[in-house]
């Protein structure tokens, strides 16, 4: 070992570098040789399971309120905006409001209300009030999807009545009438003109009136007297003239 440690001082810096780096190379190589010759007895590295993902078959839908919506039989139509429910709770319609029993187009307003309701199962729905100052409920009236309420003043047969605080569909109602006053149906229908007065068929003119037909009487060329017919003083001649004429000739009786 001393010997080759003195050879190794004695060395000049050249060959110090030119054995290093000798020596650098045959490890390297060496390296390079025994990973392809061990390789094949290596273990093989084994893939990182993932994790296993859920496959959205659907998208998930926000979830509804459940809210319990009980179904009311009408047993009876009062009017155009009011209905009696089983048990004999009446309820008042919110936001309209229709001619009273008695004015103009309430049969038609009563008649169209029971046409949507009467006998049907509705659903009611509160707005703020619970009940007006008579104890009858004040609803929103629904069958299945058609909204009572707004229908009626759709059609023409109620206006929008604001009453606060129940005005959540306020703005729905005034729209709707809108639209039928411009419509002009149901009670926004225009009055019949009133029939024009017939004129009287044209009179034929009064025949005049008969005229007096005028006496006449008998004269002779000679006589100063008129004459009746058949007098014995016309055997020499006989002329008829009018009793004026007679006498503005100066002829007598």
């Amino acid at each position: 070992m001393k010997k080759f440690w003195d050879w190794f001082i004695n060395l000049s810096l050249p060959k110090i570098f030119l054995l290093a780096g000798s020596i650098i190379l045959a490890l390297f190589i060496g390296m390079i040789a025994f990973t392809i010759a061990a390789a094949p007895y290596l273990p093989k590295s084994e893939k990182v399971a993932e994790k296993p993902t859920l496959k959205k078959t659907e998208k998930e839908k926000p979830k509804e309120k459940k809210t319990e919506e009980k179904l009311y039989l009408v047993t009876r139509v009062i009017d155009g905006d009011t209905i009696e429910i089983e048990g004999g709770k009446r309820v008042r319609y919110i936001g309209i409001n229709t001619p009273e029993t008695g004015q103009p187009f309430a049969d038609e307003a009563t008649n169209k209300n029971k046409e949507l309701v009467e006998g049907k199962q509705v659903k009611l729905l509160k707005d703020v009030s619970e009940t007006d100052k008579y104890g009858r409920l004040l609803r929103y009236v629904y069958i299945g999807e058609l909204f009572v309420n707004a229908e009626l003043v759709k059609a023409g047969y109620a206006n929008a009545a604001t009453y606060p605080p129940d005005v959540a569909h306020a703005d729905e109602f005034r729209e709707l009438e809108r639209q039928a006053r411009e419509a002009q149906v149901g009670l926004w229908t225009p009055p019949p003109e009133p029939p024009k007065a017939e004129e009287p068929p044209p009179q034929p003119a009064p025949a005049p009136a008969p005229q007096p037909t005028e006496q006449t009487v008998h004269i002779t060329n000679t006589g100063k007297k008129y004459h009746s017919a058949g007098c014995r003083y016309l055997s020499q001649s006989d002329i008829v003239v009018s009793l004026s004429e007679a006498k503005a000739r100066g002829l007598g009786p």
